[in-house]
């Protein structure tokens, strides 16, 4: 795959990382199950992106791995908790999930698109 191939599906780099926004686009237009791999190398490859993780808990939980979505937004704001407004939005997510419910409404995911 040529370098311009690899940039138009959002992978970067020879080791081929996956860009942030690349995971968010992908599992904001439903398409879950086709990222997961993406976001779980992501997350490998470089645990210190707040984002990875990030994006990461969202596609767990438009998997229905709401466990899996719950420890990676919980991550999330034990280490990147700055943001007053996305620390809301994150923990408004876990409490949802914790009650058993997907936060990624279709109204949701239109929003953050």
């Amino acid at each position: 795959m040529g370098k311009a191939s690899v940039a138009s599906v959002g992978w970067v780099g020879a080791s081929l990382q996956p860009t942030e926004p690349f995971l968010k686009k992908q599992a904001l237009h439903q398409q879950a199950e086709q990222v997961k791999k993406a976001c779980e190398q992501a997350v490998a490859l470089r645990p210190a992106i707040k984002d990875y993780r990030k994006s990461r808990g969202m596609n767990w939980s438009l998997l229905d791995d709401k466990e899996g979505a719950i420890k990676d937004f919980q991550y999330y704001l034990r280490r990147w908790n700055d943001d007053e407004e996305d620390k809301k939005k994150v923990q408004s997510w876990i409490a949802t999930l914790e009650k058993g419910e997907n936060p990624f409404t279709e109204e949701v995911l239109k929003a953050l698109r």
